[in-house]
């Protein structure tokens, strides 16, 4: 499980946010001008980092942990 003290780039927080607004890795990687290869990069690299397994629990960890408009989600 993640632990507290572990802190991502910035952009791989950005990577997260739009994994938790259901964005594909295509989308992903249009939103930050990078390759999808990329984006899967960031994402294996996020996985490691938090000890989450899938995007689905990276989106709901993202959501519990961060302060959010739930309009704007």
């Amino acid at each position: 499980m993640l632990l507290p003290s572990v802190q991502l780039s910035p952009r791989k927080v950005r990577v997260t946010q739009l994994v938790a607004e259901g964005k594909t890795n295509s989308d992903i990687a249009a939103a930050l001008g990078a390759t999808e290869h990329a984006v899967k990069n960031y994402l294996r690299a996020i996985y490691d980092e938090t000890g989450m397994d899938n995007r689905v629990e990276l989106a709901l960890w993202y959501l519990a942990h961060t302060n959010h408009d739930s309009d704007n989600v």
